[in-house]
């Protein structure tokens, strides 16, 4: 049976010429009065990829073909690397109240006063380090979970503890085409058609949620 989604990363060395912007779905209903109402559709802004597939050799543009063939198009999602921006430094996650184990790792974007809070389900494998009010946490002492972000204290925070993560990350993301177009160019010369893929959502287990 297919998977919803596999923990692969979409490969780095066919992400070079990559358009990728957050897209936010507001609907817009304007009036006589000139005024509007605006009425987002989602609160999580998705982030949106476009691969150029400029000229390729044979086994390049086989590499494409046999990813985009595993995942059957559309069907099944998979991780991407956002090259503008993977990584974080010091980032805050969470505060301590001397109760809760279990938080979800995530970063913050500021501005004018307004903060709006991204939560990151992809973390890559190795790269996280976390912090205690500044104070390096051994890992012996939690668990993250790399396919969700969660990350499982042995022992509640105490009350008022700003923890913050650094570390790199993907997103979850699936195609958003059913094909691809490959044009021969010439011996062993190909171009593919720009591959777009969009960020999804991410399940998470149904006693964190609640």
């Amino acid at each position: 049976q297919q998977p919803d989604f596999v923990e692969v990363q979409f490969p780095l060395s066919y992400t070079e010429r990559t358009q990728i912007g957050p897209e936010f779905d507001v609907i817009v209903i304007p009036s006589d009065s000139g005024h509007d109402t605006r009425t987002p559709q989602f609160l999580e802004g998705k982030l949106q990829f476009s691969v150029n597939q400029e000229i390729r050799t044979f086994i390049q543009m086989e590499g494409v073909l046999n990813f985009f063939h595993a995942r059957r198009g559309r069907l099944t999602g998979f991780r991407a690397q956002d090259l503008a921006e993977n990584s974080i430094s010091t980032a805050q996650f969470g505060t301590g109240d001397g109760i809760e184990t279990v938080f979800q790792l995530s970063r913050t974007y500021s501005s004018g006063g307004f903060n709006k809070v991204k939560n990151i389900y992809k973390p890559v494998t190795g790269s996280v380090t976390l912090y205690a009010d500044a104070v390096l946490i051994d890992a012996g002492d939690y668990t993250l979970d790399y396919t969700t972000g969660l990350v499982t204290f042995d022992i509640a925070p105490l009350l008022d503890v700003v923890l913050t993560w650094s570390g790199v990350y993907d997103v979850p993301v699936r195609f958003a085409t059913d094909e691809i177009d490959v044009m021969v160019e010439g011996f062993d010369v190909h171009t593919i058609s720009a591959i777009d893929m969009t960020e999804i959502p991410i399940d998470l287990p149904a006693s964190v949620i609640g």
